[in-house]
């Protein structure tokens, strides 16, 4: 087998991507270790430096080591089960050895069938964990590519009949693909107006950094959140904000219901100022009108007329109270009274306005008896 200098020994360590450790050959003391062993782990190269490699292995697996010594390869069946502490970190599906000069070796691995299983289950668990998120979540690389989303988001792309087969897969699929995936099924409510400009503007969306809000097709407004991963992919959290919106619209209601309540009341001050005004004219016309009547004799047309313009002055007092009673915020009471009664008097202010040409014949019907 071909020698390796110290300094070459590490570089071809550190340039493998499949687990490999170096270590002495009598001592099977680890030298040093690459990022994919110590990764099996969930430690750093660094931290297994200096300690036996059978501290690292289930007591089970020491004859596989001792095969790769013997002969420089293994059994594909074998497997090498790891530990750390006590407790198992998996196992590794041993490939070769490789002889160095000062008496060392690399061992060379790759995960096994039972750390690959324990890939499956974790992968399980995530996707059964980001489904249990009550939120829309999509989480893409760094070309823009859905890596993976949950049932929520996924049911974002299916309004009414327009449902998304279930053939249709999401996953490797570009943000811009996904947004053209939503204008073939109209899952946005900004479809209706241009579906091109809103391909265009929900990339653009993407790739800022932000909060903005979304109608879908269906009436719900979610908020999305977009925000950058460390390995230049981007994760979308979108949340259901429809009773908030809606609220919002509520209190905006009320707002505007505040301020008309203001408005009125500003009215009222001015009503009120305007009624006392309207009070003081009318104290005047009162009184002269009782003196004039006074002096006119019985039954004549002049006293009449001053009795028309009595019952109006007193109707205008009663507006005047009304109106009064309105801007002091007091409480207003409510009476049954004939209408029978009010009419003819309403007549004879007519009487004296219209040309004595026009007849006017009242016809009145009984009024019924209140229930």
């Amino acid at each position: 087998m071909p020698r390796h200098s110290s300094s070459g020994s590490l570089e071809l360590l550190h340039s493998l991507d499949q687990p490999a450790v170096l270590v002495g050959r009598r001592s099977l003391r680890l030298i040093a270790a690459n990022a994919a062993f110590a990764g099996c782990f969930s430690l750093d190269a660094g931290a297994l430096a200096g300690r036996s490699l059978a501290t690292l292995i289930s007591p089970g697996s020491l004859h596989v080591i001792e095969e790769m010594l013997a002969s420089g390869v293994v059994a594909s069946s074998s497997a090498i089960r790891l530990k750390f502490d006590g407790q198992e970190c998996g196992s590794l599906q041993p490939r070769r050895c490789q002889s160095l000069s000062g008496g060392r070796l690399i061992l060379f691995g790759s995960p096994g069938a039972a750390a690959r299983d324990d890939e499956r289950r974790l992968l399980a668990r995530f996707r059964e964990a980001l489904d249990s998120v009550m939120h829309y979540v999509a989480i893409f690389d760094a070309d823009g590519r859905l890596v993976a989303c949950n049932k929520y988001y996924r049911d974002t792309f299916s309004v009414g009949d327009n449902r998304l087969p279930p053939e249709v897969q999401l996953e490797g699929k570009t943000y811009r693909e996904l947004m053209e995936l939503r204008v073939r099924y109209k899952s946005h409510y900004e479809l209706t107006e241009d579906p091109k400009k809103f391909v265009e503007d929900r990339v653009r969306r993407f790739h800022s950094d932000g909060d903005n809000r979304v109608r879908m097709a269906t009436g719900r407004v979610t908020q999305a959140q977009y925000r950058p991963l460390r390995d230049g992919g981007r994760v979308l959290v979108s949340t259901d904000i429809t009773e908030v919106v809606e609220a919002e619209a509520k209190q905006r209601e009320l707002q505007a219901q505040l301020h008309h309540s203001q408005r009125l009341e500003a009215l009222g001050t001015l009503a009120g100022g305007l009624a006392h005004d309207l009070n003081n004219t009318l104290v005047p016309i009162l009184a002269l009108t009782q003196m004039t009547k006074r002096r006119l004799p019985e039954g004549s047309q002049e006293r009449r007329n001053l009795d028309t313009v009595l019952k109006s002055v007193e109707r205008a007092k009663d507006l005047v109270a009304r109106i009064l009673t309105f801007s002091r915020k007091g409480s207003m009471a409510i009476s049954e009274f004939n209408l029978g009664d009010v009419i003819p008097e309403a007549l004879e202010m007519l009487r004296a306005l219209i040309p004595s040409t026009i007849d006017i014949r009242p016809v009145l019907a009984p009024v019924p008896a209140p229930l």
